[in-house]
């Protein structure tokens, strides 16, 4: 009809949330006390992309070894979501697997103070922060529902 309308979108750095499972098939999560008194329990590892990051896979790969201190193998890309439909704003979960291949020392920021557990998976699955961008995970029990399906495999045995 020839009309002229604008809409105006905010912009901030995507973010990278990983499910991390340990030798026992439990998640790694994370208590964390932030300045002004909030305190966040069994959330899983979460950060921002930064701009020297090479990719979002090394973005995870980076705040799972500052938050946790942890180093793993397998890494799949489960999911990428937009966050809120007014923000050009991407959360991108990642799996990995493989047990943990290197222990150390936590890199927190200036005011961080995170501690590291693990957690049933199904637990921190089915909290209602993570269900909120990822409803799918609902249906998630154990950590072979995470993992890729090989259904050649399935139909030749059934045949």
């Amino acid at each position: 009809d020839g009309s002229v309308e604008t809409f105006e979108m905010l912009r901030r750095p995507d973010t990278v949330m990983v499910i991390a499972l340990d030798q026992a098939g439990d998640v790694l999560v994370i208590d964390e006390k932030q300045p002004g008194g909030i305190v966040r329990k069994n959330h899983l590892p979460v950060g921002r992309v930064d701009s020297s990051d090479e990719s979002v896979l090394v973005a995870a790969q980076r705040e799972l070894r500052e938050e946790t201190g942890c180093t793993f193998a397998n890494w799949r890309l489960l999911d990428v979501v937009q966050m809120d439909k007014k923000i050009e704003w991407f959360t991108y979960l990642f799996l990995a697997t493989g047990g943990v291949l290197h222990r150390a020392a936590q890199h927190l920021d200036a005011g961080e103070d995170i501690t590291v557990k693990s957690a049933p998976l199904a637990e921190v699955l089915h909290q209602d922060n993570v269900l909120r961008y990822f409803p799918w995970l609902r249906d998630v029990e154990s950590a072979e529902d995470l993992m890729p399906r090989d259904y050649i495999k399935k139909a030749s045995k059934i045949s």
